[in-house]
Formats: structure tokens, C-alpha cells, sequence
């Protein structure tokens, strides 16, 4: 049995065109896929080489090449974030480098190395149009040490960064246009640039220090110095207004100050301020009843003549020396508690200070203590009562031509080497030097309230020869009796300050 197409030829025709469509779609595959590697080959090469110059270039390694045949693509993203990461830190370098530029023209345009007016970029700001005169102005921290020292490094940056905002702001608010750099730990220099010759910027600064005081827990003190015509110049107006500052411990701070208005500096009487200095050590050093008004009138000295800074720290240096010359002299107990921690505090006092009220207390309370401390000690000896009693002898019978040890021995029926002994170790001096100065004193006060002889003068205190008077006096007071007398103090005005 057969079955079958009664006309199978289309049929035929049919299956022979099917097998002819399918070798040719067999061989578009092949094509294809020969395209295919032939074209991935042809553009893989260039990001071979890409990959090649990176890794020689960029990263530099000898084993990054391995990683090509597993990631390309992740090879070159993180070829990118290294260009990237690399540009920002080029970048914040670039910034680095021209903030450290700028700071030093800032420098030495205060400082006067400057030898050519800079460019606005060097300068750091865009230079107002017509501005012919410039002027520095210093912001100074009050009790920088007390104020910053309750806070962190960090929180102190902040502190100086909200400052320097401010004062920029305040500033432009009132058309002063101004570059400013902080100087010092606790200083902020500013060039402030004019706008008009007539300008005057100390209503805006006293709004700097209203709203430092208001809003921050301390306060600033401005010196600002005069205007000058060129930024070259502008080193000049920079050291009057430091200069202005020095005036701050005498006329207080909180406040502003300028160059000009201060107090003249011809009018000091040094040595006037030395002999009120070596008053003050002899009293102290006996431990006198009068040694704190003696104290306080080194400082009203230097208030009443406006001293600088400088000028008092000079001052209380000189005072300390001879606190610790004379010092030096007194028993190994008071010597050991004076090195220890009296003189060390003073020294730190000086060194750290804003006010002279501030000082003063910090010297006063020191001092104080300590001689509560050897008063303390010295009523503990059996013999201090009897010194006490020998000294007010001294001081009142000072004028007795023939007093002295041997008629002291027999007053108070003490050995007179004892005595001597007693008296050495209790005031930090032998007898003769004490009864010398006792007599000095008394002379100094003749000289200059009677119009007594040097020779009468030289009777009522105990020394029946002139010459030797005059030696004794000389010897103390570096001046003889006569010039002393005709050292005349200066007449005081009204306002307190001398003609």
C-alpha cells in the first residue's frame, strides 16, 4: 500500500528553497559573529593603550595590569576618581599657597619690607575706586589668657574666625572697605581703605566693640593709628596704632584708642618713679606699717604719667630686682619661702597682664601674703618682742650722736654680738645700715620742708660732722644733701597732668 501527494513537485520545489534560506541565515551567524570579534578587537585596542598610559602614568604599579582583563571598566573609574581626587587636592593646595601669598604682602606691607604697591590679587581684595588714603586699625582681645584659656583650640578659631567676620561686615556696612589678618594669638590688624579724605571709622569700630561686648564673653580694645597717603606708607600708621595699644594697662581697656590722642610722653619724672621704687623695698623690707601706701604710690606714679607697657614692666622688673636684692639678705627660712613662690608669681604677674589694677592687686596680694607669712614666723621668736622694742628706739632716739650697739646692749641688757646678730636676722640688715637709713629719711624730710643747714640738718639727725653727713647721704641717695634740696617737684595742673 502506498500513499503519497498526487502532484509533489511544488512540494519539492518548496523543501529545496528552505534548505537554500537556512545555509544563508547559517552563514549571516558566522558573518556576524567574525563582524562581531572583528570590530571588539579593532575598538578594544585603542582602550587598551588608554589603560596602559594610566596605569603608567597615574598609578604607576606593575601589578595593575592584571586587573585590566577582569574590569576594564572598573580600572578606569577609579582611574577617574583618582584624577578627580587629585585635581581638589591640587586645588585646596593653589588656595593654600595664595592665602600664604596674600598673608605675606599683608606682612610686609605692616612690617614696611614692601618695596612696590601690590596688585589687588596679591592684596586679596578688589581695591575701591578713588581711595587715596589708608589707616590700620588693631583689634586686641582683653585678657586673652583668662579669656581663652577656659576653651578648646578649636572653639578659640571660632571665636577669631566670628570676629574677623564681623569686624569685615560691619565694616563694608559703612563703605570702609578692609583686608585684615590676625597678626598675633590675640590681635587682628586691618588695613582700612578711605573712602573720602574726611572719613572717620571711629563710630564704626565702637560698633565692633558694642557687639563683641554683647555678644561674646569678652571684650576688645582698638588702637587705630593716622592715615597715610600710600600702601607703602602704610607701615607708619600700623606702628602708631601698636603704639596706642601700650597705652591700654593706663587708660583702660573696652575702649578705643588713637594715635594722637594720647598723653604726651615728655612729661616723666624717672627718677622721681626710681626713688619712690627704692622707698618701697626699704619699707617693705623692714616691713614698715606704711609699706602698702609706699606700694600703692609706684602705680599712682605711673597713672599719673600715662606710662606705656613697656615702660611699666621695666618698672616692676626694676622694683622686683631690688625686692630680691634685698631679699636675698634675710635668713635662709625667708629666703627659701621668697625663691620659692613669692618671686616666681611676681615675675608671672608682670609677664601676663592688661590693667594696672590688675597688677597692682596681683603684686599687692603676693606681697601681702607673704609678709603675713614672715610675721607669722617671726612672733614665733622669743626675741621678736624685744627687736620690736629695740627698733622703736632706734626710730625714736635716731638723733642721739652716740647711739649704737654697745649703748643698746646696755638700754635693753642684751649682749651687744647677740644683739647685732638678732637684729641681722630679723630685718635682713646689721644695725648701722638701719640707723643709717632711719637717719636718711629724717634728713630727706628736713631737707625738702625746712630751710635749715646742711650742717643744722646734719645735727638734729645724729652726725655732728658735716663732712660725714654729707658722705652717709651721698652714699644713699646718689645726690648730696644740696642737690636734693634743690630737686624741685614738678607743679600739677588741674587735670592731672604736669606742665
Amino acid at each position: 500500500m502506498e500513499s503519497g501527494l498526487n502532484n509533489g513537485m511544488l512540494v519539492g520545489i518548496v523543501s529545496t528553497f528552505s534548505s537554500i534560506w537556512f545555509g544563508l541565515g547559517v552563514l549571516v551567524f558566522i558573518s556576524g559573529i567574525v563582524s562581531i570579534v572583528y570590530v571588539t578587537r579593532k575598538n578594544y585596542k585603542p582602550l587598551t593603550e588608554i589603560i596602559s598610559r594610566i596605569d603608567a602614568y597615574v598609578f604607576k604599579q606593575r601589578d595593575s595590569l592584571k586587573s585590566i582583563e577582569s574590569d576594564e571598566f572598573t580600572f578606569i573609574h577609579s582611574a577617574i576618581d583618582n584624577f578627580i581626587e587629585k585635581s581638589e587636592l591640587f586645588e585646596k593646595q593653589f588656595e593654600e599657597i595664595a592665602h600664604l601669598k596674600r598673608k605675606n604682602i599683608f606682612n610686609e606691607l605692616i612690617t614696611g619690607k614692601c618695596k612696590s604697591v601690590p596688585d589687588e590679587d596679591d592684596i586679596g581684595m578688589n581695591l575701591p575706586a578713588h581711595c587715596n588714603r589708608q589707616q590700620v586699625m588693631i583689634i586686641e582681645i582683653d585678657y586673652y589668657r583668662e579669656s581663652f584659656s577656659l576653651y578648646q583650640e578649636h572653639d578659640q578659631y571660632l571665636f577669631k574666625f566670628v570676629i574677623s567676620s564681623v569686624v569685615n561686615e560691619i565694616m563694608n556696612n559703612h563703605s570702609f572697605a578692609i583686608r585684615s589678618e590676625w597678626t598675633s594669638n590675640h590681635q587682628l590688624t586691618g588695613i582700612v581703605f578711605l573712602p573720602d579724605p574726611i572719613s572717620d571709622m571711629t563710630p564704626t569700630c565702637e560698633k565692633i566693640i558694642e557687639w563683641v561686648k554683647h555678644n561674646l564673653n569678652f571684650t576688645v580694645t582698638i588702637g587705630i593709628g593716622g592715615p597715610v597717603e600710600s600702601l607703602l606708607h602704610i607701615s607708619h600708621s600700623n606702628n602708631q596704632a601698636y603704639l596706642s595699644l601700650k597705652y591700654k594697662p593706663v587708660l583702660g581697656n573696652n575702649r578705643i584708642i588713637l594715635y594722637g590722642k594720647t598723653p604726651n610722653q615728655s612729661n616723666k619724672e624717672s627718677h622721681k618713679s626710681i626713688r619712690l621704687i627704692h622707698d618701697a623695698v626699704d619699707s617693705y623690707r623692714l616691713m614698715a606699717d606704711d609699706w602698702e601706701d609706699k606700694f600703692a604710690a609706684i602705680f599712682n606714679e605711673i597713672r599719673l604719667y600715662f606710662k606705656t607697657k613697656d615702660e611699666i614692666i621695666d618698672l616692676l622688673n626694676y622694683y622686683m630686682y631690688n625686692l630680691d636684692l634685698q631679699m636675698s639678705q634675710a635668713s635662709k627660712e625667708y629666703l627659701e619661702i621668697w625663691k620659692n613662690e613669692v618671686l616666681p608669681h611676681l615675675h608671672e604677674s608682670v609677664k601676663y597682664f592688661e590693667t594696672t589694677e590688675q597688677i597692682q592687686h596681683r603684686l599687692f596680694l603676693a606681697l601681702h601674703t607673704f609678709s603675713n607669712r614672715i610675721v607669722a614666723l617671726r612672733q614665733e621668736r622669743n626675741y621678736h618682742q624685744l627687736l620690736k622694742e629695740v627698733r622703736k628706739y632706734i626710730e625714736e632716739h635716731f638723733y642721739n650722736p652716740e647711739l649704737s650697739l654697745d649703748y643698746l646692749s646696755e638700754r635693753f641688757q642684751v649682749n651687744a654680738k647677740y644683739l647685732s646678730q638678732l637684729f641681722k636676722e630679723q630685718f635682713g640688715e646689721n644695725f648701722l645700715d638701719f640707723l643709717t637709713m632711719v637717719r636718711v629719711e629724717h634728713a630727706k624730710h628736713m631737707l625738702s620742708n625746712t630751710k635749715s643747714s646742711i650742717q643744722e640738718i646734719g645735727d638734729k639727725v645724729g652726725y655732728t660732722n658735716a663732712v660725714t653727713f654729707r658722705r652717709v647721704f651721698k652714699r644713699i641717695e646718689g645726690i648730696s644733701p644740696v642737690d636734693f634740696r634743690n630737686l624741685k617737684p614738678k607743679r600739677i595742673t588741674s587735670g592731672g597732668v604736669p606742665d
